[in-house]
C-alpha cells in the first residue's frame, strides 16, 4: 500500500549561473523540486522538479555520496528509491548547453513515518534497530522474543533496563544472563534459587564470590567431597557446623586441616594420632608447641636425629632422659654436645676418650681443665706447638724460661727428677725438676704462668739434708706450696712437680 504525503512547500533557488551571450535559450531563474509522495514499500520516494521549457535539458543527480536509484534521471517527474533511514542529497540540474542552474534537497524517506506506521508496514527489526532504540521498540509493544530474534543480545536488553524476571520469561537462560554481566547475587535477588543455580552448573567457587554463604551450600546436596574441591576452606565448613570427624571421612588430610587452623590438640582429640600428624608434614616443634612432649614423641617412634632435625636442642634431649650415649650414637658431634652446655668432664664419664676430644678439635685447655693431665697430651702425641698455643706450655716473660702447666701425676723424688730428664716435647728435650730458686720464680709469677695449681707441696730439687728413721739415712729435699708459699723439706713422699726448660 503506497502513502501519499502532499507537501505544500516549495523552496526556491536562484540561479547559480548564467550566459552573457544571449544565443542559447535562457535558463530560469528559479528551479522548484517537490517531494508528491513517500513509499515504505519500495523505500522510494516520487519527485517532480521544474520542466526544461525551450530546448533546455534536465537531470537528476546523488550528490550525498550515498546509494540510491532514479528511475529515469531526465523525467522531471522520477522515483527515487534508496535506503530508508540515510540521508540523500539529490540534485535536479537544467542546462542550455552553455550555463546551468541547478537546486538540491535532502531526503531521508525513514523520518516521515513514525515506528509504529514502520512496524505496521512490516519492516523488518533489524532494520529498524538501526534507527531506533531498543526501548523505542519496546515501547511500541515489540516483545523481547522479537528483539532476541533480530539479534538483539541479552547484554542489549539489560542495558535498556529490561528486568531480569522479563528475561527469564523470555526463556533466557541463566547461563545467557551471567554471560551478559548479570551477577549471581542480581539472580538471588530475583529469587533464582541456589539450586537453581547449580543446576544450570554455576561452579560453587562463582556462587562463594557471590556472597552465597557456606552455610546455604551445605545445605544443599553438594557433598563435603564437592565443596572442599571447590575451594572451601576448612575453616569455613567447620564454622558451618561441619565436625572435624566429617572432614576426616570425607578425606580431608590432616595437613588439610592443620593448615585451616585446626590445632594439633583438636586433631588429638579426633584420634588422629601423633604418627599420622608427622606423617602430615606436622612438626616436632608444632607437637611440642600443643603440648606433646619429647616423651612422647620419642615413645612414638620418632628418632633422636629426627628430634635434631626439628629444632630440638641437645639439652632438651638430655632433660628429656636421652643419654650422651644415646645421642652420640645418632651422630651429634662432640661440638654440638659442648655447645649445648654438656661438659667435657661428662663426656669423659660416659666413655668419649680423650682421643676423641682431640680429634674434634676440642681445644686442649678445655680437656686439661676436666682433670686431663698435659701428661696424657704429650703421650697422645700433642705437638709442643699446640700446647704453647694453648698456654699449657708457658713462658715467663722474657726470660725462655718455660713450665709445664696441667701436670697431675705425683711421683716421688727419684722419679721426679728421672721422669724430668727424661721428658722430650718436640725440639724441648732439656726439662728438668726445677730448683728451690726456680720454684720461687714460679711463685711469683703464679698469676701469670700456672694457671692451675693446688694447696699442696711441690718438689724441687734442692738438696736440703740428710735425714735419719729406722731405714737409715734419706736425703731430703725442698718444696714449695705453689698456693701458700710455704717451704719444707721432705724424703719418700709422692708430690706434684711442675716439670721446666730453660732454653
Amino acid at each position: 500500500m503506497k502513502k501519499i504525503l502532499l507537501l505544500s512547500t516549495i523552496i526556491i533557488l536562484s540561479v547559480c549561473s548564467c550566459s552573457k551571450d544571449d544565443a542559447p535559450p535562457s535558463l530560469p531563474e528559479n528551479v522548484v523540486i517537490t517531494i508528491l509522495n513517500y513509499d515504505i514499500d519500495d523505500s522510494s520516494v516520487l519527485l517532480r522538479a521544474t520542466e526544461p521549457n525551450n530546448d533546455l535539458t534536465g537531470f537528476w543527480s546523488l550528490e550525498s555520496g550515498t546509494n540510491g536509484n532514479f528511475i529515469d534521471a531526465t523525467d522531471p517527474i522520477t522515483s527515487f528509491s534508496a535506503n530508508l533511514f540515510e540521508d540523500h542529497q539529490v540534485r535536479w540540474t537544467l542546462s542550455n548547453g552553455v550555463d546551468s542552474i541547478y537546486k538540491e534537497i535532502t531526503i531521508n524517506i525513514g523520518d516521515n513515518f513514525t515506528l509504529i506506521q514502520l512496524l505496521n508496514e512490516g519492516v523488518e527489526i533489524e532494520t529498524l534497530l538501526n534507527e531506533y532504540t531498543i526501548q523505542e521498540l519496546s515501547d511500541a509493544n515489540v516483545s523481547v522474543e522479537r528483539l532476541l530474534n533480530a539479534g538483539v543480545t541479552v547484554q542489549n536488553l539489560i542495558d535498556a533496563e529490561f528486568s531480569i524476571i522479563e528475561l527469564v520469561a523470555a526463556k533466557v537462560t541463566i547461563q545467557q544472563l551471567l554471560d551478559s554481566g548479570i551477577t549471581i547475587q542480581q539472580l538471588i535477588a530475583s529469587n533464582i534459587t541456589v539450586e537453581q543455580l547449580l543446576q544450570a552448573e554455576i561452579s560453587i567457587q562463582d556462587l562463594l564470590g557471590a556472597e552465597v554463604s557456606v552455610t546455604e551450600l551445605v545445605a544443599t546436596e553438594l557433598t563435603i567431597t564437592q565443596l572442599v574441591d571447590a575451594g572451601i576452606t576448612i575453616e569455613q565448613l567447620i564454622t558451618s557446623n561441619v565436625s572435624i570427624d566429617q572432614l576426616i571421612q570425607a578425606g580431608v588430610t590432616v595437613q588439610n586441616l592443620f593448615e585451616a587452623g585446626v590445632t594439633v590438640t583438636e586433631l588429638i582429640t579426633a584420634g588422629v594420632t601423633i604418627s599420622d600428624l608427622r606423617n602430615a608434614g606436622i612438626t616436632i616443634s608444632q607437637l611440642i608447641a600443643s603440648n606433646i612432649n619429647v616423651e612422647q614423641l620419642l615413645q612414638a617412634g620418632i628418632t633422636i636425629q629426627n628430634l635434631l632435625e626439628e629444632g630440638i636442642t641437645v639439652q632438651e634431649l638430655v632433660t628429656a632422659g636421652v643419654t650422651i650415649s644415646q645421642l652420640l650414637n645418632s651422630e651429634i658431634t662432640i661440638q654440638q654436645l659442648l655447645n649445648s652446655n654438656i661438659t667435657v668432664e661428662q663426656l669423659l664419664q660416659t666413655g668419649v676418650t680423650v682421643q676423641n676430644l682431640i680429634d674434634e678439635k676440642v681445644p686442649l685447655i678445655q680437656i686439661v681443665e676436666a682433670n686431663v693431665s698435659s701428661l696424657t697430651l704429650i703421650n697422645l702425641g700433642v705437638s709442643k706447638e699446640d700446647l704453647q698455643t694453648e698456654n699449657i706450655i708457658i713462658e715467663i716473660s722474657g726470660t725462655n724460661f718455660y713450665i709445664l702447666n696441667y701436670f697431675r701425676e705425683k711421683y716421688n723424688h727419684i722419679n721426679a727428677i728421672d721422669f724430668c730428664n727424661n721428658l722430650v716435647i718436640g725440639n724441648f728435650i732439656d726439662w728438668h725438676l726445677p730448683t728451690i730458686d726456680e720454684l720461687r720464680i714460679i711463685f711469683k709469677y703464679r698469676s701469670e704462668v700456672l694457671l692451675e695449681f693446688t694447696n699442696e707441696d711441690y718438689w724441687s730439687s734442692t738438696f736440703s739434708h740428710n735425714g735419719t728413721d729406722e731405714n737409715g739415712r734419706n736425703p731430703n729435699y725442698v718444696t714449695k706450696n705453689m698456693t701458700t708459699g710455704s717451704e719444707s723439706t721432705f724424703y719418700g713422699f709422692e708430690k706434684r712437680i711442675i716439670p721446666v726448660i730453660q732454653l
